[in-house]
């Protein structure tokens, strides 16, 4: 069994801090580490997976067809191939049902693949939203189903009466202004709609920076120090995966995030944040424990980065339009 925290549980911290499931496979498909994820999600402590087969253990809380399907991914990853994602359902310990997305890795030791890393991302609220955006579509399919059918019945009453009396001018002016209503009610439908929709990507797209940024700023950096003090190659090739874990965890949002940002060194990210809540050279001085001039020299490597320099430009204005 390899001991994943080390003798002085050097990593332990480190992976407390991971929001997402953590688990490691040998090459037979046994547990030889678990995170804190993982057994609360089980409901079993650290000790009671090590050395358990890991697909007849699982086969307990998902489908067959999805064990099956985690074993294909786990052959794969042995055999040093790329793995897809693979989205399943379980229940946790108190049996409700749960949405998870599983990405499995090589586990390397130099260039020997001695076993496979599983990362798993809880995507049950995402599930529950696109579930209630499919039914909110579906409400509003009906809707506009309902509406067309009562716009297309009033529009063949006006075209019985514009039959009836084309000669009449006071008809013709009225079904022109009931034309308009019914266009303005489509205008504002379309950017009620439209709203919407952008509030949502602006969301998301938060979040999204939000995760990337804390990774960036306080795990990363936590991690890059630790790896210059490993005591021997074993904890090493440990946090190059748990590393390599991070970086398929914080991809998709990376690619999808104002390159401007991910090119940001971990402590200007933390000056970023803080100039975004308003907070001044001093005050941001006193408490990253640094010198005003310090963070004089970062605000000015902060806007060159964002090509400002030489600019009247605000600068928290530019940074809180970049979310």
């Amino acid at each position: 069994m390899i001991e994943i925290y080390g003798s002085n549980g050097m990593y332990q911290d480190i992976l407390l801090q991971i929001s997402e499931g953590i688990y490691s496979l040998d090459r037979n498909g046994n547990f030889i580490f678990v995170n804190d994820v993982i057994a609360g999600r089980i409901g079993k402590p650290h000790e009671w997976f090590i050395g358990r087969d890991c697909f007849e253990t699982i086969s307990h809380y998902v489908e067959t067809e999805s064990v099956e399907s985690l074993r294909e991914n786990f052959i794969t990853s042995l055999q040093g191939g790329k793995a897809p994602l693979y989205v399943l359902t379980y229940k946790n310990k108190f049996g409700n049902k749960k949405w998870a997305e599983i990405n499995t890795t090589p586990l390397q030791n130099n260039d020997e693949i001695i076993g496979v890393n599983c990362v798993i991302r809880n995507i049950t609220r995402r599930k529950k939203f696109e579930k209630r955006l499919k039914e909110t579509n579906r409400k509003m399919e009906i809707r506009v189903k309902e509406r067309t059918i009562d716009l297309t019945t009033a529009n063949n009453k006006l075209q019985e009466k514009i039959a009836e009396h084309k000669n009449t001018l006071e008809f013709l002016k009225k079904r022109e202004q009931e034309l308009d209503i019914i266009n303005i009610e489509l205008k504002n439908t379309n950017t009620a709609l439209n709203i919407m929709l952008n509030n949502s990507n602006k969301e998301k797209k938060q979040v999204a920076e939000n995760i990337l940024l804390n990774i960036k700023t306080m795990i990363t950096p936590f991690i890059r120090n630790t790896k210059k003090t490993a005591v021997n190659n074993e904890q090493l090739v440990r946090l190059t995966a748990l590393e390599s874990a991070l970086n398929e965890i914080i991809s998709p949002f990376a690619q999808n995030l104002s390159s401007k940002l991910i090119n940001f060194t971990p402590i200007e990210l933390k000056i970023v944040n803080f100039i975004r809540q308003g907070k001044i050279t001093r005050e941001i001085a006193v408490l990253l424990d640094v010198s005003s001039d310090t963070i004089s020299r970062h605000r000015k490597n902060i806007r060159k980065k964002l090509s400002l320099s030489g600019k009247k430009m605000n600068l928290r204005t530019c940074l809180l339009a970049l979310t």
